[in-house]
């Protein structure tokens, strides 16, 4: 099934709102009124989406670590940095570097 664009979407929008519009003969205002909003409500859902998406593509960026480190507060530090890393690949997110 095609996915209709979201210029299509707005053109359907002010067809409907045209006075002239074959539906006003068989459908009601309120009908005419509701089709309007769920178009609207798709059209901002999908906005929503595309922001959300590019936030998702956006790789995370943590602070470098030792790979060596020299005592044990490097080691926590690296260990913290690496189990980060890791929840966040788990969660589905990019980490810059990961290629």
């Amino acid at each position: 099934m095609n996915k209709l664009s979201n210029e299509h979407l707005e053109a359907i929008r002010v067809w409907l709102k045209q006075e002239a519009h074959p539906l006003r003969e068989t459908a009601t205002g309120a009908q005419l009124a509701q089709c309007d909003e769920a178009l609207g409500e798709l059209l901002l859902a999908r906005q929503k989406i595309e922001i959300l998406e590019k936030q998702l593509s956006t790789p995370v960026r943590l602070p470098p670590c030792s790979s060596s480190p020299v005592c044990e507060i490097d080691a926590a530090y690296s260990n913290g940095v690496n189990d980060s890393k890791e929840a966040i690949r788990r969660a589905g997110y990019p980490i810059e570097g990961d290629d």
